[in-house]
């Protein structure tokens, strides 16, 4: 029975870590995104696009911290 509970445990672990790098990379992404389009190398963005890239960033980001740490909690 003990067994199973640490193989469970370590598949959480390697989940929870795979979502905080997944979160991480989105975050940035969407970080450099908006820096992109405000240096206006990009093409022209309205209004609608830095609402919708701002939400984004902030629900990536919260994700993203949830995520470490319940990878935290879960490593000991």
């Amino acid at each position: 029975m003990e067994e199973w509970r640490s193989a469970s445990r370590a598949q959480d672990r390697k989940l929870w870590q795979t979502l905080w790098y997944v979160g991480a990379a989105l975050t940035l992404t969407l970080a450099s995104s908006i820096l992109v389009a405000l240096g206006g190398l990009g093409t022209a963005a309205t209004d609608w696009f830095y609402v919708q890239q701002a939400v984004l960033l902030s629900l990536s980001a919260a994700g993203t911290v949830f995520a470490l740490r319940r990878w935290r909690a879960l490593r000991g």
